[in-house]
């Protein structure tokens, strides 16, 4: 009989924005500023984990989401942070 299988490439996702090392400025009078963090993703995959940390190893998950969308918008304070995601 024939049967239906689906064949993905092993490509992860590709960070679109915001691009490495680029800063964000918060204005005096905000606490957190909402950043706005988006991907690309040729494998056609439907769901995405995105995690981000204060650290580059992501010993410490500070936000971590499932999400139908390529983009996710997070509120950040004042810091350094680290995204990932996985198709």
């Amino acid at each position: 009989l024939p049967r239906r299988i689906f064949v993905y490439s092993d490509e992860p996702p590709v960070i679109a924005f915001p691009e490495p090392d680029q800063e964000f400025t918060l204005n005096e009078t905000e606490e957190a500023k909402s950043v706005s963090l988006s991907w690309d993703d040729a494998n056609g995959s439907k769901e995405w984990r995105v995690q981000v940390s204060d650290t580059g190893d992501f010993e410490k998950i500070l936000e971590e989401r499932k999400t139908t969308n390529k983009r996710i918008q997070a509120k950040l304070g004042e810091g350094r942070y680290f995204w990932r995601v996985q198709g």
